[in-house]
């Protein structure tokens, strides 16, 4: 299932050994079973996969993020997940 989403096998292997590895999986799932189209799907991953490199270097894990995580990937211009599912 979770090449659907993501057939690129280095972004797999950035996502599955960054912060938010133990999320891949779930996250994949929740889009596809929540009818988002797939270029959608692998859109979301991309941006969980920067979003994982930054938590990354800036030594968080998924849990210890800034309360203001997502402000500061907006102010960043960081593209935000909210988009039109098919």
């Amino acid at each position: 299932m979770i090449h659907q989403v993501c057939p690129n096998p280095e972004l797999l292997q950035q996502l599955y050994t960054g912060p938010l590895g133990a999320h891949v999986d779930t996250f994949a799932q929740q889009m596809l079973g929540q009818g988002y189209a797939s270029s959608t799907a692998k859109y979301a991953m991309r941006v969980l996969a920067a979003c994982s490199t930054w938590l990354q270097r800036q030594d968080l894990t998924a849990t210890g993020h800034d309360p203001n995580f997502r402000s500061t990937c907006e102010m960043r211009g960081e593209p935000d997940l909210k988009t039109q599912r098919s």
